[in-house]
């Protein structure tokens, strides 16, 4: 199975196996993917960014 998560008009495909993937977990994937789609992959692991969700989005298919 796979997710598509939106971060604005950014669409990023995430796997999640049979559906047995937390949603934690998946953000982070999310997040990753993300990250590397717009070149803001930092090398400095102490860099934190808040990210905030919206409900608007939370329908699974």
């Amino acid at each position: 199975m796979k997710v598509t998560v939106c971060f604005g008009s950014v669409r990023v495909l995430v796997p999640c196996g049979a559906g047995d993937l937390l949603v934690r977990d998946l953000v982070r994937e999310a997040t990753h993917r993300y990250k590397k789609a717009t070149g803001q992959v930092s090398t400095n692991p102490s860099t934190n960014k808040t990210i905030q969700f919206s409900r608007r989005f939370s329908s699974f298919y």
